[in-house]
């Protein structure tokens, strides 16, 4: 999800350079942006199950928002002109990926598979791993320590960056691109 803020210092339009075009008059300013989750889409909300909990992990701050009921309203305050990239997940009862540090649309193109196994205790995955440049990918543990991680034909290593919310980061590590699987084990 991306939060835009598009506030300015005056109410005022004027025609644009391009003709009929309007461009706001004054400067762009501060302001809160807010979005209801459990509001339907045509609504202006993100139409998620209101009985629902969710992970929002702000990408490009590299910052955990929170856990948010579904029937929440979130909100952020926003500088002026800001864009603001919230990855939203909602709650699994085993360990799941929140995050990625490669790109905006935060697994989706970066990381083609993430499944939990529930018999083995491992998150598995593949993620396109840039040569050169460690890849992260922000798990919530949900209950589980993690124990090890590996990753094949690549460094893999996964710390904890937040204790109280319980999140861990794996790290990923080559020399050159590739696909590379991946997997953290867990105990309960």
């Amino acid at each position: 999800m991306t939060l835009y803020n598009t506030a300015y210092d005056s109410a005022e339009w004027r025609k644009g350079s391009a003709g009929e075009k309007l461009e706001p008059q004054g400067k762009p300013v501060a302001s809160s942006v807010a979005v209801d989750l459990g509001r339907p889409n045509a609504e202006g909300g993100l139409g998620l199950d209101p009985a629902g909990r969710y992970y929002v992990f702000d990408f490009w701050n590299e910052s955990f928002v929170g856990v948010f009921p579904g029937n929440a309203r979130l909100e952020q305050n926003l500088r002026p002109g800001e864009a603001r990239m919230l990855s939203v997940h909602e709650v699994e009862p085993n360990p799941q990926f929140i995050s990625t540090s490669r790109h905006v649309m935060q697994g989706l193109l970066d990381l083609p598979r993430c499944a939990w196994d529930g018999p083995g205790r491992e998150l598995r995955g593949t993620a396109k791993v840039i040569g050169g440049e460690p890849f992260k990918i922000v798990i919530a543990l949900n209950g589980f320590q993690p124990r090890d991680a590996r990753a094949a034909g690549a460094g893999a290593s996964i710390r904890m960056i937040d204790q109280r919310a319980g999140l861990a980061e794996l790290t990923l590590t080559r020399s050159v691109n590739s696909e590379t699987e991946w997997r953290v084990r867990f105990s309960k």
